[in-house]
């Protein structure tokens, strides 16, 4: 995986962020997420938008629904 910044990110998961009271310290806006990315990664690995929520929804088991973010 892609090692981010701690002082930045923290926990981060393939489908997204898992708890946004550990990454957001300072007020961050999604222009500045994707454009640290575009700074850092391949074109095609950039996400093309972000979206910030309060929990992620996941199955009975604890995997992630994907299919609902």
């Amino acid at each position: 995986g892609y090692n981010a910044r701690t002082d930045t990110f923290e926990d981060l998961t393939k489908a997204g962020v898992s708890d946004p009271t550990k990454v957001v310290r300072t007020a961050i806006e999604s222009w500045q997420i994707i454009e640290h990315c575009q700074r850092l990664l391949a074109s095609y690995k950039c996400p093309k938008a972000v979206d910030f929520r309060s929990a992620i929804p996941r199955s009975p088991l604890g995997k992630v629904l994907r299919g609902k973010l």
